[in-house]
């Protein structure tokens, strides 16, 4: 019962050991270059219908990791900036997106991040330009042969455009925003914080993804709807703002007028725009508890009714908003998927620049809690993840550098529980009608049953999944100093051909790697690595171009994991391989 989704999670929710910094800089007299704190990342990546994507790649600095099955990742021991750090996600069929916040030093940020899908959604004759407009009257004007291609030369067919509105009154606007907290940078080249009424994302392509974008001296009309509950704040002109990905920052570039309910601007390029009161910046910091006074983690505290921050696992929150406005802030249960409710109101008053406000403690109703610690065999505590799942895919998450987990859920509900490490799991069926203490969770199965697979496109089919028909452990031995030998048996497709996947590495270093060609398997300029798949026998791919990502390599006994994408010769054929690995280390 529990198989699919044990294999997603011992695989690609491995933590990743990240010691380099999180920020993204500019020149800008908001990011210091001293003062660091070390913390952890954990969080969830979802789509617009809240649900879960996995293998979402997650960046810091460089660093990677991936979301599992149920969109959860988690990064150990971020060394960041203690003003702001930004974390990146991608995946091909999504629009980029970062999320930038400020990390709490010694805990675990929590966060929720919505990711807009990239299809297209409109259809426009480059050389007629033309109308494109959403069900929401949001809208974009193009004009007649305004569009170049990636070389700058003027293009006359049919683009595809990527059309997405964001308000501040949808459901899901404070987990969308991108970048996350609406840090900018002014026409005047100064340190702002942003108010949304709203953005726009565009996306212009050729039928074959090449990216279009406005010509120069060429201008498109924008226009998107305010929403109802911002009318009364709205003047009669607004700045216009775009973002930059470069450096996850919004930069201001023009203006837009108030058109009946609409506000109307012209922009000379695209990306994600938005517009935005300014102002300079002043923090608010505060802490979430229950009826008992216990902190509560991984909480969605709300203000105004649109922007969220997600309180640490101690509770603690910490957010910048510009000056000279008033905020309320709150604990809603709709955005903590039913399992808190409501907390009291707190309203804010006018912020003066640099102003650091302590907002009273937000407390809500005792919610019901699972609770216990997890321990490996021999006794000692580990760091675990605890995850819960009902039948409608709601999840909830907690993860724990101690062991020990005491975890709010919705009351009167069935979940399928998992509390895993890298190597083992806990697994059980219960159902919240009250608090429930497990005590002590031995994870001490010493298997490791991963879900090891490739993709191989032989260029003559459809790409076909190589996968192990029934999960056998998986060995990495360290043979001398540094040669390690990946074995996986028993993958099989569905003609049941046996099949022999292995990889050779020369080096225990976690990261990116990529290939060298040697004519026979291949080699990277760090680790020497050899792949070989084939049908009874061993058939090497050659010529590779590509590169392997070790994510973990852990003691004897641990797991040694990882990812590899790539394209090789292979009888004749130029094919692509993409796949992952995981093992226990026998040696």
């Amino acid at each position: 019962m529990y198989k699919n989704y044990r294999l997603g999670y011992l695989l690609t929710l491995i933590t990743l050991l990240l010691i380099g910094g999180c920020r993204k800089d500019e020149n800008t007299n908001y990011i210091s270059s001293s003062g660091g704190a070390s913390s952890s990342i954990s969080g969830i990546v979802v789509d617009e219908n809240n649900l879960p994507i996995n293998g979402v790649s997650v960046f810091v600095n460089g660093n990677t990791t991936v979301t599992n099955n149920e969109g959860v990742f988690y990064l150990r021991s971020v060394y960041s900036n203690s003003k702001r750090c930004v974390v990146e996600f991608e995946k091909t069929g999504y629009f980029n997106r970062s999320h930038a916040y400020k990390p709490l030093r010694n805990s675990v940020n929590y966060m929720r991040i919505v990711m807009q899908d990239n299809g297209f959604t409109h259809t426009v004759s480059a050389v007629q330009g033309g109308l494109v407009s959403l069900p929401d009257n949001s809208s974009i004007l193009f004009t007649a042969n305004s569009f170049v291609n990636s070389s700058g030369n003027l293009y006359n067919g049919t683009v595809y455009v990527t059309f997405k509105h964001l308000s501040p009154d949808d459901a899901d606007f404070g987990f969308s925003i991108p970048g996350g907290d609406l840090s900018a940078i002014n026409s005047n080249g100064e340190d702002v914080m942003l108010y949304s009424f709203g953005m726009l994302g565009v996306l212009l392509k050729t039928f074959t993804g090449d990216p279009l974008q406005i010509a120069s001296g060429t201008a498109a009309t924008i226009s998107m709807p305010v929403a109802s509950f911002q009318l009364a704040q709205a003047n009669a002109t607004i700045p216009l703002w775009y973002f930059d990905e470069s450096v996850s920052l919004w930069k201001e570039q023009g203006q837009a007028t108030l058109i009946g309910n609409n506000y109307v601007g012209t922009v000379t390029h695209f990306s994600w725009w938005n517009y935005d009161y300014r102002g300079p910046r002043a923090t608010i910091k505060g802490k979430v508890v229950d009826c008992s006074g216990q902190a509560l983690g991984n909480v969605s505290v709300t203000i105004n009714g649109w922007y969220v921050v997600t309180t640490n696992s101690n509770g603690e929150y910490i957010t910048d908003l510009p000056v000279n406005m008033l905020f309320t802030v709150q604990v809603l249960t709709s955005n903590n998927g039913g399992i808190f409710l409501n907390s009291q109101i707190e309203n804010v008053p006018l912020l003066t620049n640099g102003q650091i406000y302590t907002v009273a403690d937000l407390v809500v109703p005792c919610p019901t809690r699972v609770s216990g610690v997890a321990k490996k065999c021999n006794g000692e505590q580990t760091d675990a993840m605890v995850l819960f799942k009902n039948s409608t895919g709601h999840i909830i998450y907690s993860y724990t550098t101690s062991g020990a987990f005491d975890v709010p859920v919705v009351q009167g509900e069935n979940y399928n529980l998992w509390i895993f490490n890298s190597l083992s799991e806990y697994t059980q069926q219960i159902t919240t009608n009250s608090n429930i203490n497990l005590g002590t969770v031995a994870l001490c199965n010493a298997s490791l049953n991963l879900e090891n697979y490739l993709i191989l496109d032989d260029g003559a089919s459809a790409p076909q999944l190589y996968e192990i028909d029934v999960p056998l452990v998986s060995k990495a031995i360290l043979n001398g100093v540094n040669s390690v030998l990946i074995s996986i048996d028993g993958i099989s497709i569905t003609t049941l051909d046996t099949l022999k996947f292995y990889i050779g590495l020369n080096d225990t270093l976690t990261g990116y790697h990529s290939w060298v060609n040697t004519g026979s398997g291949f080699t990277a300029n760090i680790i020497n690595d050899t792949l070989g798949f084939g049908s009874n026998t061993t058939v090497y791919s050659n010529n590779l171009s590509g590169g392997i990502t070790v994510t973990e390599f852990g003691n004897i006994g641990e797991a040694v994991t990882g990812t590899f994408a790539g394209n090789a010769i292979r009888g004749g054929n130029v094919v692509t391989i993409n796949g992952k690995f995981g093992a226990l280390r026998e040696q």
